[in-house]
């Protein structure tokens, strides 16, 4: 059933599995949708919930009822029901994957959704109002651009639906119970620290006293200026090419565009040229240094520019061979980078600076090279030991903590995000807040970008009543693994980071690809472009994707740009995109982590230059708290993760924290390995922010005025979102849809379809068309009943075919009574004076044929078999694989739909082209059918199949026998007496042609090759 109706909603669908235009390039996973419309029809799910499945099935929990019915489910094997699928129909239209105008390519992308929308389930045209007013229908131009709107706030996904709900159910226990064990933990942690908390100021000024000491005040040392430029000239390096000038840059010779590249000093390397009529990054050259001898542990400098693997970079060279490397990572604002020479003391070595690159950021920049040994080495030494007894006797504090806060201090130096950074800067005798981690504001142009909590779960946002975030270990001595700062809007959920897609999961095409987004898409909410750059403060790697009018297939290089994957690094630091020539296009920004790193996202800005570094949580709230004080998230993940700076490195706290949270980490092993960590994948709706579309123009997308605000059709007294509905508003157009008193129309489009599908020709002819261009209704009283029945049959599809085929209309035979061609008061059978003469789909036939071969594989669901392409079939975007003739003998349902490359069998039978719906096929006869069934190779390679099953199941049957078996295998009769007498001579007639027996398989595939190509075969009377 599910199978066999669920072709005929395809239609409606336009359902695809390529995006046609002109490479045909495939959609990830549609089967899905497939499935899910085969699974809807067969459990009976009720009409009303289907259609609010396929408006907002991402918005419906799975059992949720929008209308508030109990689902009846009629299969009787066990169904999982995805509503979310549903919402990849709208998804499976033509698709351009380099449009020139990009607006105009959204616009068109919407007329087809809202054409096939309203076509599906209101019966009406309501695409043919995007350049005016509808010239026959109540439908205005506003109606359209108010149903615009819904779509606009929204986008397209591939979601891992097999586990999205459940996963989602797992999270929200597992946030409770680490909300819950939170408030022991830190309550034990609280009082275990109060007796160093009131001294923790004293140990921090006799940390720095021992530090300065041991390792000198001001900068380190031991750290050796290499080059740090501020002579303003290349004095010992070896200069070639035009890359570098004739001196280094300053803030004022470099483009203003570049924004503050945080330098030290004044002069700095820069090889964007525009000094002297320079051409950017249109320069390429090298600098190689005097040749030195590593003595040092670190190499310590500052670097931007691109991120060109031995283009755009900086190397060691030993003996003529690069023994280190490092490239920019597209940010023309320089960070720090550290080289560990320890390998490689002693050897003689040279730096090189190369800019082989002229493309996009086809630059390097360079600054403050130093040489420096690690303080650790000191720290570790017997006399830095006897320092620290010292100065702990005299100030009266406890040796063993005033270690751990020295050599904590060195740690965090190096850490921008540690807790106490810039007072372990200062403590190492270095400025607390160096140029390149400035704890400067904002500038006020920057426009905050708020992201949105909507793909799946894999990332962790903050809790909305404020709680703390903890993630629990397995190790009840040390229970907490991970403490997230408030301040931090978004991180990967470690209990969820290992999520990965099913085995044969489809990705996007395109620059899109490697990112794998399935599951991992961080979007922010919708925003017009108006500055030249997005700018993202991220930790770890990651890769964005500037979604602009909603343009989601980015191959080749137009618009290229739009991916960008940006370059690792365990620091916070600014990510950034530009979008300079996207200016005034409506947009929003998809980040997808890079797996293996600590992901997190703390803001999303539109600014015009790049922002200075964000100041980091600490936790100097240590400082000022007491006993009956919070810790804040900082503070509390300092104390666990480094219990030795206050003394609580013994068993004893060990084991008051194991008694606090063995009962909370049992749990979490529960909830845990409830976790599914695969699933497939499929395209479907995700909600964005609310986003009203403009009016355009005779539908000019460079014409637009006023925004028009979502709602109804106003024919149906449609009104907007509710006021406490946040996002698209979905829902609520889902609710005054499926209300039989509002919107009457939508039980008698899909009634009036069922009735066509029986009868050939349905009670409404245009069965997409109700409105005036429409024909009228043949019964409208009939119409109408059927519609109320549907209703009072709460939506059931199931229980309106039961009523068709059980009425004496279905049951009437399609011969006339006698000569009445002269009387007939109908016809054209107009008023279902007796049953129409059908003409089966394609598929039907096709099916019917594996079925008499036995070949017929009826297995439910599943990927789609690519189609068997002819010689025919060729030019670009020719699927690289050839199916099986036959299909692999699965249903027609289950090749392969491809817009370019449709299967010609099929195709000489009127399936139609999936550009738009489709709710009533073309019915033709022609001469290709004819020889679609006469020479096919599928055809005829099943008709031998057919022959063969016959003789082998029923060997024993006599010439005579046999024909009757084959006839009623293949039209359910037996033949007449001259359909009998002509078969034998038949088969008399071809042993004598062929020299064979009568009973070689070659003879009965003849006769089952006739029968196949009779008219009765393909004719239902």
């Amino acid at each position: 059933f599910g199978e066999r109706w669920g072709r005929h909603w395809l239609d409606l669908a336009r359902y695809a599995e390529s995006r046609g235009h002109e490479f045909d390039y495939d959609i990830p996973n549609p089967w899905h949708y497939r499935d899910y419309v085969i699974e809807a029809l067969n459990s009976d799910i009720p009409y009303d919930q289907f259609v609010a499945e396929h408006l907002a099935g991402d918005l419906i929990e799975e059992g949720q009822q929008i209308a508030g019915q109990e689902h009846r489910f009629s299969s009787t094997q066990p169904v999982v029901h995805h509503p979310s699928l549903a919402t990849g129909y709208w998804f499976l239209g033509e698709w351009v994957h380099s449009p020139v105008d990009i607006r105009k390519d959204e616009t068109d992308r919407i007329d087809n959704m809202i054409e096939v929308y309203s076509k599906t389930f209101l019966g009406l045209t309501v695409s043919c109002a995007r350049c005016h007013d509808h010239k026959f229908d109540p439908i205005s131009q506003k109606d359209y651009y108010a149903l615009a709107g819904y779509l606009k706030s929204t986008s397209y996904a591939q979601r891992p639906f097999e586990s999205l709900a459940h996963n989602r159910q797992i999270q929200s226990q597992l946030c409770d119970l680490y909300a819950q064990a939170a408030v022991p933990i830190e309550s034990t942690v609280r009082v275990a620290i109060e007796p160093v908390r009131p001294q923790l100021n004293h140990y921090l000024l006799a940390a720095r006293e021992v530090l300065a000491t041991a390792l000198s005040r001001g900068a380190t040392a031991n750290d050796i200026d290499f080059d740090d430029f501020e002579g303003g000239t290349y004095s010992g390096w070896e200069i070639t090419g035009d890359a570098f000038g004739t001196k280094p840059q300053t803030q004022s010779t470099i483009g203003d565009y570049q924004g503050n590249v945080q330098a030290h000093g004044q002069f700095f390397i820069n090889t964007h040229q525009l000094r002297d009529g320079g051409k950017g990054d249109n320069h390429v050259g090298t600098m190689t240094s005097h040749e030195f001898k590593i003595e040092h542990d670190m190499l310590k400098f500052l670097i931007g520019g691109g991120p060109h693997p031995g283009k755009t970079c900086i190397n060691l060279l030993i003996g003529g061979k690069v023994a280190l490397t490092a490239t920019g990572h597209s940010s023309n604002m320089m960070r720090a980078e550290i080289w560990d020479l320890i390998p490689f003391k002693g050897q003689m070595a040279r730096l090189q600076i190369v800019d082989e690159e002229r493309g996009g950021w086809g630059n390097i920049g360079i600054d403050y090279l130093r040489f420096s040994d690690s303080p650790q080495r000191q720290i570790e030494s017997p006399e830095f030991h006897d320092y620290v007894q010292k100065i702990a006797a005299r100030r009266q504090i406890q040796p063993e903590i005033l270690g751990a806060w020295a050599k904590y201090a060195v740690q965090a130096a190096g850490d921008p995000s540690a807790p106490f950074h810039s007072w372990a800067r200062f403590a190492l005798g270095r400025s607390p807040f160096p140029s390149s981690e400035a704890t400067t504001s904002l500038p006020t142009s920057a426009q905050p970008i708020p992201l949105l909590n909507q793909d799946g779960v894999y990332y962790s946002f903050p809790r909305t009543d404020g709680q703390r975030r903890v993630w629990l270990s397995n190790n009840p001595e040390q229970p907490v693994s991970l403490v997230a700062s408030q301040s931090i809007a978004v991180q990967i959920d470690p209990d969820f980071a290992s999520l990965k897609d099913r085995d044969g999961t489809m990705r996007d095409g395109g620059s899109l690809g490697p990112m794998g987004r399935a599951g991992r898409t961080l979007r922010t909410t919708s925003f017009e472009i108006t500055t030249g750059r997005i700018a993202a403060w991220v930790r770890g790697g990651c890769a964005t994707y500037v979604v602009v009018d909603s343009h989601s297939l980015v191959l080749g290089p137009l618009h290229g740009t739009l991916v960008r994957k940006q370059t690792s690094a365990a620091e916070w630091h600014w990510v950034e995109h530009d979008v300079t020539r996207y200016k005034g296009h409506q947009a929003h920004l998809e980040i997808v982590a890079e797996s293996g790193t600590d992901f997190a996202c703390e803001a999303v800005y539109q600014v015009e230059q790049m922002p200075e570094p964000l100041p980091t949580a600490d936790a100097s709230d240590l400082l000022n708290a007491n006993s009956s004080t919070g810790l804040s998230g900082p503070s509390l993940g300092l104390v666990l993760q480094h219990p030795e700076l206050f003394g609580l490195n013994t068993p004893e706290f060990r084991q008051k924290l194991a008694e606090v949270s063995k009962p909370f980490i049992e749990q979490r092993q529960v909830l845990v390995s409830q976790i599914a960590t695969t699933s497939a994948a499929a395209p479907e709706m995700l909600e964005g922010s609310a986003a009203d579309e403009a009016l355009l123009i005779r539908g000019n997308s460079n014409k637009p005025v006023a925004k028009v605000p979502r709602r109804f059709i106003e024919v149906f007294h449609g009104h907007g979102p509710d006021e406490k509905e946040s996002g698209s508003g979905r829902l609520g157009l889902v609710r005054q849809m499926i209300d039989p008193y509002q919107t009457p129309i939508v039980p008698r489009v899909l009634v009036n379809r069922i009735w066509h599908h029986y009868f050939g020709r349905g009670i409404v002819p245009t069965t997409d068309d109700f409105g005036h261009m429409g024909q009228l209704p043949s019964h409208p009283e009939l119409l109408d009943w059927l519609a109320t029945e549907l209703i009072r049959e709460e939506w059931s599809q199931k229980q309106i075919h039961r009523l068709i085929l059980l009425s004496a209309a279905y049951r009437m035979s399609a011969e006339k009574p006698g000569d009445q061609s002269a009387t007939d008061p109908d016809p054209n059978n107009l008023l279902l004076s007796r049953m129409p003469i059908k003409r089966l789909e394609g598929e039907v036939i096709r099916d019917s044929i594996l079925d008499l071969s036995g070949r017929m594989d009826d297995r439910l669901y599943g990927p789609s078999v690519p189609i068997a392409l002819t010689a025919f079939q060729d030019g670009r975007g020719k699927p690289g694989i050839s199916g099986p003739i036959d299909g692999a003998g699965r249903r027609s349902l289950y090749l392969s739909v491809r817009r370019n490359f449709a299967d010609s069998f099929l195709t000489a039978f009127d399936m139609p082209n999936p550009h738009t719906s489709m709710g009533r096929r073309n019915v033709s006869n022609v001469p290709a059918q004819a020889l679609a069934l006469l020479n096919s190779p599928m055809v005829t390679g099943q008709a031998r199949l057919w022959a063969e099953r016959s003789l082998r199941e029923s060997p024993q049957l006599s010439t005579t026998a046999r024909v009757d078996d084959l006839y009623q295998q293949a039209y359910s009769r037996l033949p007449s007496v001259a359909e009998k007498e002509a078969a034998l001579q038949f088969i008399q007639a071809t042993t004598t042609d062929l020299g064979i027996l009568e009973t070689d398989a070659q003879v009965w595939a003849e006769l089952c090759h006739v029968l196949i190509n009779a008219k009765e075969f393909i004719y239902i009377r």
